[in-house]
């Protein structure tokens, strides 16, 4: 072999092994969902990600410009791809806003946008279970993370009598609220959707008006039971994911599957 130099002779030895996952749909949701495990300005290496993605490099520039274009991370010229951040907020446990952070990152906080006493419409008393004659407190926020808005609130908390929503009221936080004022939480209700931003989220978040939002829709119950506020939540589809543990149910003992070989 006179005459080849030879790195050129080692890499014609060396099988190279063809990307097997050219899919720019499943290279997408792999990334995607792999930035909520990185912190704000981690970067991505597309050497890296060919790799580790298994895929090609026009393949996973692809799958880039299109998280580039959502606004999940951000491409410039010296610097590369860097991750924006994002929150990944467990939905099997009951948080205040300051407890969506965690450690190395400052806290998220929530701006009180209003808050009012009102009689309890009738769907809400429906909702939560309420006698006829009972108020409602109503909170409404934003929900800032480093100081930028990733979510709003709006909560109606039950009230026993109108001079408790009359109290200080620190923030739209619905369970801070409740703890507040001696009420011990047991669990919640929650329900998790998609919507389009509305002009005024659009405006409160700073996105686009028909983005895509996620909708979640709590509602908290005390210890003995006894619902105690309806919360429902708006957040950037770009800023926030959620998490869970989930256990799959023991099969019957009667249940004979037939196997399947794979």
């Amino acid at each position: 072999m006179t005459g080849v130099p030879a790195r050129t002779f080692h890499e014609r030895q060396r099988a190279r092994r063809a990307p097997g996952n050219n899919s720019v749909r499943r290279t997408y949701d792999l990334l995607r969902f792999s930035l909520h495990h990185l912190d704000r300005e981690s970067r991505l290496v597309e050497e890296e990600l060919v790799d580790s993605l298994s895929a090609s490099r026009n393949t996973v520039r692809t799958a880039l410009r299109l998280l580039a274009d959502e606004g999940l991370v951000t491409r410039r010229t010296k610097t590369g791809t860097t991750v924006t951040g994002s929150l990944t907020l467990p939905v099997n446990e009951l948080l205040t806003v300051p407890e969506f952070g965690h450690t190395g990152r400052a806290r998220p906080t929530g701006r009180l946008l209003e808050a009012l006493v009102i009689p309890a419409p009738e769907m809400i008393r429906r909702r939560l279970e309420m006698p006829d004659a009972e108020w409602v407190l109503i909170l409404e926020g934003l929900l800032l993370d480093d100081g930028a808005p990733f979510g709003s609130s709006i909560s109606y908390v039950a009230l026993d009598d109108r001079e408790q929503g009359e109290r200080e009221v620190n923030g739209p936080d619905a369970i801070a609220f409740l703890e507040d004022h001696g009420v011990v939480l047991g669990a919640s209700c929650t329900t998790v959707g998609a919507a389009s931003s509305d002009a005024q989220t659009g405006e409160l978040l700073g996105i686009s008006e028909g983005s895509s939002v996620i909708w979640l829709e709590d509602i908290l119950r005390d210890v003995d039971g006894r619902a105690r506020a309806l919360c429902q939540f708006r957040f950037r589809s770009d800023r926030v994911a959620f998490t869970s543990e989930i256990h799959r149910r023991p099969a019957p003992l009667d249940a004979h599957p037939e196997a399947v070989s794979i």
